[in-house]
Protein backbone atom coordinates (compact mmCIF):
# COMPACT_ATOMS: atom_id res chain seq x y z
CA UNK A 1 0.00 0.00 0.00
CA UNK A 2 3.26 2.49 0.05
CA UNK A 3 2.75 3.58 -3.63
CA UNK A 4 -0.65 5.37 -2.33
CA UNK A 5 0.57 7.06 1.11
CA UNK A 6 3.73 6.90 3.12
CA UNK A 7 1.71 6.87 6.20
CA UNK A 8 -0.80 4.00 6.96
CA UNK A 9 -3.41 3.84 9.87
CA UNK A 10 -3.17 0.75 11.88
CA UNK A 11 -5.27 -1.67 10.85
CA UNK A 12 -7.02 -3.86 13.83
CA UNK A 13 -9.04 -6.97 13.40
CA UNK A 14 -12.67 -7.22 14.92
CA UNK A 15 -11.84 -9.32 18.16
CA UNK A 16 -9.46 -6.64 19.23
CA UNK A 17 -11.77 -3.54 18.98
CA UNK A 18 -12.57 -4.12 22.64
CA UNK A 19 -9.47 -4.17 23.90
CA UNK A 20 -8.05 -1.46 22.08
CA UNK A 21 -10.69 0.67 23.25
CA UNK A 22 -10.44 0.48 26.27
CA UNK A 23 -9.48 3.82 27.98
CA UNK A 24 -6.94 1.97 30.27
CA UNK A 25 -3.26 1.85 29.08
CA UNK A 26 -2.31 -0.87 27.12
CA UNK A 27 0.81 -3.05 28.37
CA UNK A 28 3.87 -2.35 25.93
CA UNK A 29 3.39 -6.23 24.99
CA UNK A 30 0.07 -5.76 23.59
CA UNK A 31 0.63 -2.74 21.94
CA UNK A 32 4.20 -4.13 19.92
CA UNK A 33 1.32 -7.39 19.06
CA UNK A 34 -1.08 -4.37 17.52
CA UNK A 35 1.02 -2.15 16.10
CA UNK A 36 2.95 -4.13 13.41
CA UNK A 37 1.87 -4.17 9.89
CA UNK A 38 -1.07 -5.58 8.19
CA UNK A 39 -0.42 -8.52 5.70
CA UNK A 40 -0.83 -6.62 2.31
CA UNK A 41 -2.55 -9.83 0.56
CA UNK A 42 -5.32 -9.13 2.84
CA UNK A 43 -6.21 -5.80 1.89
CA UNK A 44 -7.71 -4.70 -1.38
CA UNK A 45 -7.06 -0.90 -3.21
CA UNK A 46 -9.14 0.68 -6.06
CA UNK A 47 -9.49 4.42 -7.07
CA UNK A 48 -12.11 6.69 -5.46
CA UNK A 49 -13.77 10.13 -6.39
CA UNK A 50 -11.67 13.01 -5.29
CA UNK A 51 -14.74 14.01 -3.16
CA UNK A 52 -12.75 11.84 -0.15
CA UNK A 53 -10.23 15.01 -0.08
CA UNK A 54 -12.94 17.35 1.27
CA UNK A 55 -13.86 16.81 4.74
CA UNK A 56 -17.19 18.28 4.24
CA UNK A 57 -17.97 15.47 1.93
CA UNK A 58 -20.08 12.94 3.78
CA UNK A 59 -21.49 9.43 2.98
CA UNK A 60 -20.64 5.87 1.77
CA UNK A 61 -20.76 6.94 -1.80
CA UNK A 62 -17.16 8.04 -0.73
CA UNK A 63 -15.90 5.19 -0.85
CA UNK A 64 -17.44 3.37 -4.29
CA UNK A 65 -14.85 2.35 -6.97
CA UNK A 66 -14.81 4.80 -10.09
CA UNK A 67 -12.80 4.64 -13.01
CA UNK A 68 -9.63 5.64 -13.05
CA UNK A 69 -8.46 8.07 -15.47
CA UNK A 70 -4.32 6.78 -16.17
Amino acid sequence: MRPIHERMPVILPPETFTAWLNPLPLPREILDYYLKPYISKNMTAWPVSTAVNKTTNQGEQLIHPITANI
